[in-house]
């Protein structure tokens, strides 16, 4: 009886981690997957939900993404890194998602982030959103998290920018999922920079 009961456990123990093992290989690595690529047109000073880009793309690999520049007098390519990802569900309309930060940098001193939300299922990611921050203090963004089936983004507050990398606070802007579109939903809080994360 004891060793029919061992064996069972054992059984159980060894599919829960081969059915772990496969969820692992199904989960996409966004670390090195292909993006569509909206184009990086001027510093952005605030942020915006982008239209869908339908073409152009480009490949992370390993995190990061080098883009070709022609020109002699740019001293460093403009450049694009895996900066974070965070899980969660968004309620009924996209129960498991994940919202992917990329951080484009321009090869200078200017700097924002691509937020890209996908829904996760069985087969491909679908896409269901691309968020441009602003640069830096003027709007970065700061953390993406999702709660209460909403999408929480934490972003540099401009109005207490310190310098053009630097701001004493952020604003955090919540957002909902209809079916189609992000909506933010009530008003947008502003706090201490230093509460970021609470």
């Amino acid at each position: 009886m004891w060793i029919r009961t061992s064996a069972t456990i054992i059984s159980l123990t060894l599919l829960s981690f081969a059915l772990r093992a496969a969820q692992s290989e199904r989960s996409p690595d966004f670390r090195n997957f292909s993006y569509l690529w909206p184009g990086a047109d001027g510093v952005p000073a605030q942020w915006n939900w982008l239209e869908l880009p339908t073409s152009n793309s480009v490949l992370l690999v390993h995190g990061r993404h080098d883009f070709k520049v022609k020109s002699l007098n740019v001293p460093r390519s403009p450049y694009l890194l895996f900066d974070s990802e965070s899980r969660g569900d968004l309620g009924s309309a996209a129960p498991k998602v994940a919202a992917v930060t990329l951080r484009y940098g321009t090869g200078g001193t200017a700097n924002w982030s691509y937020l890209y939300v996908y829904e996760l299922s069985e087969n491909e990611p679908r896409l269901l959103g691309v968020l441009r921050s602003g640069s830096r203090a003027d709007g970065g963004l700061i953390k993406a998290t999702i709660k209460d089936h909403s999408l929480v983004l934490d972003f540099a507050d401009a109005a207490r920018k310190t310098a053009d990398c630097c701001s004493d606070g952020f604003v955090r802007a919540r957002y909902k999922w209809n079916g189609k579109r992000f909506n933010q939903t009530g008003s947008m809080e502003r706090e201490d920079i230093t509460d970021v994360g609470e």
